[in-house]
């Protein structure tokens, strides 16, 4: 396999974030998704999700939303047990039951939200000394990101307001507390059932090849060292 601009794998991101995050307790950031689908939707494929999946394989799991309504009808309707209906930049430990935080999680979700830089920084004040922080987002310099912009499709989601690249995003998670430490690339768990198999399996030989192209960055961060006080 080639290492690309450090990009070392390209997989499912479902696959790679579920092994982080067996037998560890987790902290899921944006645990709902699913923004701008209606609620009977959002109801109907959450057993289905990647907060289930992370549910399933942590040996604790806490999720983050800010959409409020989805976690009172997702908790009311006894899907999911463990959503709290919350800001992640401002979130308070106190806030969070769970007796350690080894794993934070923040899939697609930097791309939404207007201040990156808080969200990385509060979620940096939340860990612990050892915490993994695992973060995804659509790789603009990706292939599938270029073949949409060349099609005249839309390149990004209708509600994103921020683009990264491997770059980039490195740059901004060392600016606000974090270290990164091993780069990735990964299709989301619709992309098999979006493409037809033939299509699905060229794409994924070559990004397995070339893994810079895939369409998703995955970054897994350490806390950054925090130095000495001046004096």
């Amino acid at each position: 396999m080639n290492l690309q601009h450090g990009i070392a794998r390209y997989a499912a991101k479902l696959e790679l974030i579920e092994e982080l995050a067996a037998g560890r307790q987790v902290l899921h950031l944006g645990a709902v998704g699913e923004t701008g689908s209606p609620l009977d939707e959002v109801l109907a494929r959450s057993p289905r999700s990647f907060h289930a999946s992370l549910t399933r394989v942590a040996d604790r799991c806490v999720g983050i939303d800010t959409n409020r309504e989805a976690v009172a009808a997702l908790t009311r309707a006894g899907i999911f047990d463990n959503l709290i209906a919350a800001d992640a930049t401002a979130l308070d430990r106190d806030e969070i039951p769970l007796e350690r935080i080894e794993l934070i999680v923040a899939g697609d979700v930097v791309e939404h939200v207007s201040d990156p830089g808080s969200l990385l920084e509060n979620a940096a004040r939340l860990a612990d000394p050892e915490t993994l922080f695992v973060l995804t987002t659509p790789n603009a310099l990706g292939l599938p990101a270029f073949l949409r912009y060349l099609r005249g499709g839309v390149v990004d989601g209708g509600d994103h307001v921020l683009s990264f690249n491997r770059y980039s995003l490195g740059n901004l998670l060392e600016r606000h507390g974090w270290t990164p430490e091993q780069w990735a690339t990964c299709h989301q768990m619709q992309a098999v059932e979006r493409f037809g198999s033939v299509e699905f399996r060229l794409g994924a030989w070559a990004f397995r090849h070339w893994p810079a192209l895939g369409g998703t960055l995955l970054v897994v961060s350490r806390r950054a060292p925090v130095g000495p006080s001046p004096g």
